[in-house]
Parts: C-alpha cells; sequence; structure tokens
C-alpha cells in the first residue's frame, strides 16, 4: 500500500491507507478466528469423521516436515476442504445485503431503487438443491468436481459479485495455516457435550463460546 501509486502516479492518502488496515486488521482477524473456533468444534463433535480427518491432517502437516506455512497450502488439500466445509456450515458472514439501484422484480414482489435485499449464506449453504444432507459436516463432498460448477450465491462466505471479500485468498490461506498448526500440535476434545448454538451477531459466533479440552501432541 505504501509502494503503490494510483493512475496519475501519486501515493495513496495517509488516512486511506490507515482505513485500508483497519480493515485488513478487524474484517480478517475476528472472522478467521470464528472459522478456526468452529473449524476445531466440528472436529472434535464428530468422531468418526475427525479420527478420519485427524489422520490424514497429520500425514499432510508431516509430509511437509516443518510448521506448515503459506507456501504449503496446496499441498494440504485436506485442511482446505475442511476450512471450506467449515465456512459452508458456520460462515462467520451469515447474512450480506444489497441495495436495488433500479425497480426490478424479485420473486413477484415489486422492488424500489434503494430497497434492500437479505442474501443469507447460512441459508443458501444448507439448502438440498445444491448440497447433499446439507446438515452433514463432510470435507470430501468438496472432491466432487461437480461443487466446482455451483451457481454463483449458493456458496458465498465471502459475498459475492463486485463486492465481494477482497481478502478472500488472504483469509483461506490464514484459516488453513493456522489450523494445520493447531492440529500438528494439538488434540481438542470438546468439555460440553450438549453441543454449541450458533448466535447470529454482526458475524456468527459461539454463543457462550466453546468449551474444550486441548491436548498437546508430543
Amino acid at each position: 500500500l505504501v509502494a503503490h501509486r494510483d493512475e496519475r502516479g501519486q501515493p495513496l492518502p495517509d488516512r486511506l491507507i490507515r482505513d485500508e488496515l483497519i480493515t485488513l486488521f478487524f474484517a480478517g482477524s475476528e472472522t478467521t478466528a470464528l472459522v478456526l473456533s468452529w473449524g476445531c468444534f466440528l472436529l472434535a463433535s464428530h468422531a468418526p469423521i475427525a479420527d478420519q480427518a485427524r489422520r490424514g491432517i497429520q500425514a499432510e502437516v508431516d509430509s511437509v516436515s516443518r510448521p506448515a506455512n503459506a507456501p504449503d497450502a496446496p499441498q494440504l488439500p485436506l485442511l482446505t476442504s475442511i476450512v471450506r466445509e467449515t465456512l459452508r456450515l458456520y460462515p462467520p458472514s451469515w447474512v450480506v445485503g444489497r441495495e436495488a439501484l433500479e425497480p426490478c422484480r424479485v420473486g413477484g414482489f415489486d422492488c424500489r431503487p434503494g430497497d434492500t435485499f437479505l442474501i443469507s449464506q447460512w441459508v443458501l449453504h444448507r439448502h438440498p438443491r445444491f448440497f447433499d444432507q446439507p446438515e452433514r459436516f463432510d470435507p470430501d463432498r468438496w472432491n466432487d468436481p461437480a461443487l466446482r460448477t455451483l451457481p454463483s450465491f449458493s456458496y458465498f462466505p465471502f459475498g459475492g459479485g463486485p463486492r465481494a471479500c477482497p481478502g478472500k485468498s488472504f483469509a483461506e490461506l490464514a484459516a488453513v495455516q493456522a489450523l494445520a498448526t493447531v492440529v500438528q500440535r494439538c488434540r481438542i476434545d470438546l468439555v460440553d457435550e450438549r453441543g454449541v448454538q450458533p448466535q447470529a451477531s454482526i458475524t456468527l459466533q459461539p454463543k457462550g463460546g466453546i468449551q474444550a479440552a486441548v491436548t498437546l501432541i508430543a
């Protein structure tokens, strides 16, 4: 950002650089932390899948033979699938809004300029039209070539269109790298077997937090 020059060859104003950094730290920290929280919860609460995933993840990170870092992400496909499945079931951004720019008709309703549409990732990510057994935590589903042709806005944890999150690639990379580090060093077991309820605030948070026991792996 400091080195960038605009179309006139001028540097970015300090205030704009500051605003971009605030966006990066705020939007890129809480959301990524939530992805990791929900990912650890899902792995800990699905015993058969968790055992398979833990062995597979451990094999992947062991193949790196050191703490995983950003360039290792392409060699960690199972971790990438777990992150994507976590984002499908528990997207930190669970609803987005779009404003009509001109009169239109949607689903039999007449809409005026300025009307706001609310589009829920939580609802569409769990729609059986797009995902088989949508309530099931199944990272292997991302190996299905059919999912590569999903319609726009059937899977959109980072929004979509020209207003999509610009930090998508960074967030996915950070989540994969952090989850690799956790799985490489820890085993996570839920303490409260009653489960965790999602709480829809600005982001989708685990209500009351997630109670778990963390055991370091030698």
